[in-house]
């Protein structure tokens, strides 16, 4: 049994937008993001088309800000205050570069302001003084983004006002935490209260000064995640005045941290736990030089933690590793002998007869996927999660070539399916495509594992662009393909459902 206690907990007050909303696109119809912010009612969607805005946000509202793409989709701060600034509940920020905060202590890409239930994800925080900050605030979920080049990555800061916990239940998950001055996590001082049930999982946290830092902070749970290669400790823990006790510190890997001298320390009379009770499985470290007598890939002696006496009970004898895996098909058909290859790793495989596929041996963090073949358009998946000892289930649907080139199927007048909008949506999104001629169309939505679940269009249709909507509503969240066939020529389409 794994230890996933505090999972119930964090995971319930993720509350995603679920009113119907309208888009506001920038700059087709505000020029700044700020004017297009001003201009939402609750629960409305912020479109940001590609470039360079050097403004800074702030956001007072539920609402969807979301990025074209996370490389181009850029948000400057010119070097003053905070970037982007939440202070409203149930807020998202996909698909944005957020850079260049000012340089000051509380400054930061973005701050979340006593505000609850907020999901970040798909963006790169770089060259901030904190790349993100959390002050006062609950049941927020920060996934697949990359924090690099900042003084610190995520910044727990104390907010010495509220009677309740600092900062509750916040899930930090899947990101890549690299190259940081000071800190990749750091869980700040505080003086009356703590940061309590914060969830830290799956995360790459490496060649930062410090991994983890963590100050007067109880309950939280640090698992799954490669601290790799910091010039200080990989993780510490310091109660100071204030107490913080009872953190879980287990299925970690500890590799080459201060040169393999100052792997982790816990400095202080509470009990922190370093390793999981539920399946008596501790941590990887690689200057660990203890016995396996039994055999059974944990050592026979403890493995000591610097400071009061603390100590892993369980140390693994071999470091953890994940798995992505899935199938390759055309929608129908299972696709043999794709190449799908972890992009900037030489981790690699070709889809079998079945059209399956494995990628084993990566490191926690986020990875895009890149499936190739010579008779079916290139297909990469961006920012897929692996998280250490489990195995993330990918399902690619490719497209075949019809010797179309790209600049001829996106002109008007031909052929071409385009990017739902909204995307990601929520129970309703609308589907445009481009025939190039009178034919019979057929408009079909699959699931991950490629089977057909619903057919939004089947009939004939006239030249011209076509506009169809799409009620998802019934269907679960996730991840889905809409498939358009017409004649000979094949388009897929990747989109997301939110409720």
């Amino acid at each position: 049994m794994k230890c996933f206690s505090i999972l119930t907990i964090l995971f319930t007050g993720f509350a995603l937008m679920t009113a119907s909303a309208a888009i506001i696109y920038v700059p087709g119809d505000y020029p700044t993001i700020q004017q297009g912010v001003d201009a939402c009612s609750a629960y409305d969607t912020v479109m940001v088309a590609n470039g360079t805005y050097n403004e800074n946000i702030y956001v007072a509202m539920p609402l969807s800000l979301m990025g074209e793409d996370r490389d181009n989709t850029i948000i400057d701060g010119s070097g003053a205050g905070d970037v982007v600034i939440i202070n409203a509940s149930e807020v998202m920020v996909r698909n944005f570069t957020i850079t260049n905060s000012g340089i000051g202590f509380l400054d930061a890409g973005i701050e979340i302001r006593y505000a609850d239930s907020c999901v970040i994800e798909c963006c790169d925080l770089e060259d901030n003084y904190s790349g993100l900050s959390l002050y006062g605030s609950s049941h927020n979920m920060i996934s697949r983004c990359g924090f690099s080049y900042n003084v610190n990555g995520v910044h727990f800061r104390e907010d010495s006002l509220v009677m309740t916990p600092d900062n509750l239940a916040n899930a930090i998950q899947n990101n890549i935490i690299e190259n940081n001055d000071s800190n990749g996590i750091l869980f700040d001082h505080t003086t009356m209260n703590h940061h309590t049930s914060n969830l830290v999982m799956g995360n790459r946290i490496f060649n930062n000064y410090q991994g983890l830092s963590t100050i007067m902070s109880q309950d939280n749970s640090f698992t799954y995640n490669d601290i790799v290669g910091c010039g200080s400790y990989g993780a510490s823990h310091e109660m100071c005045f204030g107490g913080g006790q009872n953190n879980q510190w287990h299925h970690n890997n500890f590799i080459l941290n201060h040169a393999d001298t100052l792997q982790a320390c816990d400095i202080g009379s509470g009990i922190d736990y370093w390793y999981c009770v539920a399946d008596s499985k501790g941590n990887y470290w690689s200057d660990y030089t203890g016995p396996d007598n039994n055999g059974d890939g944990i050592g026979d002696i403890p493995h000591v933690i610097d400071g009061y006496e603390s100590h892993d009970l369980a140390p693994l004898m071999e470091s953890l590793e994940s798995v992505i895996a899935g199938g390759v098909s055309d929608g129908n058909n299972p696709i043999e002998g794709a190449y799908v290859q972890a992009l900037g790793t030489s981790i690699d495989d070709y889809s079998d007869s079945d059209g399956t596929y494995s990628l084993e041996g990566l490191g926690a963090g986020m990875y895009d996927i890149s499936f190739t073949h010579s008779l079916y358009r290139d297909t990469v998946a961006a920012g897929i999660p692996a998280t250490l000892d489990f195995a993330t289930w990918l399902y690619a649907v490719m497209d075949p070539l019809t010797g179309t080139d790209e600049s001829v199927r996106s002109a008007p007048g031909r052929f071409a399916l385009l990017q739902n909008y909204p995307n990601p949506f929520n129970a309703n999104t609308t589907i445009r495509f481009i025939l190039e001629k009178s034919q019979d169309v057929n408009l079909t939505v699959y699931d991950l594992l490629g089977q057909k679940i619903h057919t939004i269009f089947e009939g004939k249709m006239q030249s011209g662009v076509h506009t169809v909507d799409f009620d998802a509503s019934p269907l679960s969240s996730g991840v889905y393909f809409y498939r358009l066939q017409a004649g000979d020529k094949v388009e897929t389409e990747r989109m997301v459902l939110l409720k």
